[in-house]
């Protein structure tokens, strides 16, 4: 090897491994998301309109109210007895057009309501008609 050529071999070597350094540095872990439960209270005309409660978004298409009464909804994500729900109040008996829910995948902790313990969960994405509103469970 030539005296100019190692000298130089060092200097890129140096140069990569000062380069790659704050790639290794800035890595993190991502922490798992916490909430106890997800709510939001939201009104519903017959022109429709998209929700987002937490990692869900209620779909309502236009002229989806049966009575076409404007409708005040909550709308809650929470865990019970080891199960993730969303639940819709007041119940609603009968839509004119199905209502889509669509729930991104998600992982995170919840706090269960009947326990009192958090648990983890993994949700996979998830896409849901309904042709009236209670109490779903989503699938895990």
């Amino acid at each position: 090897m030539n005296v100019f050529q190692k000298p130089i071999l060092v200097a890129l070597i140096a140069i990569l491994i000062l380069t790659l350094s704050p790639i290794v540095v800035s890595a993190k872990t991502v922490e798992p998301e916490f909430q106890d439960y997800y709510t939001e209270t939201f009104v519903v005309t017959n022109e429709g309109g998209s929700y987002d409660i937490g990692f869900t978004t209620v779909k309502f298409k236009k002229n989806c109210l049966s009575d076409g009464l404007i409708e005040i909804l909550t709308v809650e994500i929470y865990a019970e007895d080891g199960a993730v729900y969303i639940e819709f109040t007041p119940d609603i008996d009968y839509f004119a057009k199905d209502v889509q829910i669509h729930a991104s995948a998600w992982s995170g902790f919840l706090l269960d309501r009947a326990t009192g313990e958090l648990v983890y969960f993994e949700l996979p994405n998830q896409v849901f008609k309904v042709s009236h509103f209670s109490r779903y469970c989503f699938v895990f």
